[in-house]
């Protein structure tokens, strides 16, 4: 299961990877603004060419650190018991099946260019809200309400960046960064959530340090 996760979270990644190509920000441009003149067009890439980087360079640390959720979630699965860790895999593997459909259906114009800072707000602000009322509702279960969380953005975003006719873009690219800040701006305000996470760093050292 560990395997697979970190193989969908690459294979998701390299579209990011791929954003900061000049002919990718080029057919972007074009996609996106094809009613504008030659010259705006020409500008809006220039422009997307100048801040694709940061835009994949955020989005990637934001996949890897949800990455890290989804596996710490998957351990702290398998401490609470068989019936939960089977849960959570069958909860991932939904999640896989319903990527696979946003892949095949997904259109281009699921999200307008332009729009980073809305993207942003809105999903920082989802993501904190929501993984502050999980951990408050059941803190010993916190770490897993996180992992929970973090396969509900991650692989359905993942699965419309499998779609040939997605292009990673400002927007898009807002949505993995703000969910990420909001995770993290949960981890530093909310006690549920940070205890719970200092439980299971301590429990896994304790684990590592038994003889064997």
């Amino acid at each position: 299961m560990i395997r697979l996760l970190i193989a969908l979270l690459l294979l998701g990644a390299l579209p990011l990877l791929g954003g900061c190509n000049p002919e990718d920000v080029l057919e972007t441009a074009q996609a996106y603004y094809g009613e504008l003149p030659d010259v705006e067009q020409a500008e809006k890439a220039t422009e997307m060419a100048r801040v694709m980087p940061f835009y994949v360079s955020g989005a990637v640390l934001a996949l890897l650190l949800m990455g890290v959720a989804i596996l710490n979630g998957l351990e702290n699965a398998r401490a609470l018991g068989r019936a939960e860790s089977v849960r959570f895999g069958a909860y991932v593997l939904l999640l896989c099946f319903v990527s696979l459909f946003l892949a095949m259906s997904a259109e281009r114009g699921w999200l307008p260019a332009g729009h980073p800072l809305v993207a942003f707000g809105v999903t920082g602000i989802l993501a904190a809200g929501a993984t502050a009322a999980l951990a408050h509702a059941r803190p010993e279960r916190a770490v897993v309400s996180v992992g929970y969380l973090a396969v509900t953005m991650t692989l359905p975003l993942l699965g419309i960046l499998l779609n040939g006719d997605v292009y990673l873009m400002d927007t898009t690219a807002s949505l993995f960064i703000g969910f990420a800040s909001g995770l993290l701006l949960t981890i530093v305000l909310s006690d549920p959530v940070r205890g719970g996470l200092v439980d299971f760093l301590r429990k896994r050292e304790d684990d590592s340090s038994r003889p064997r």
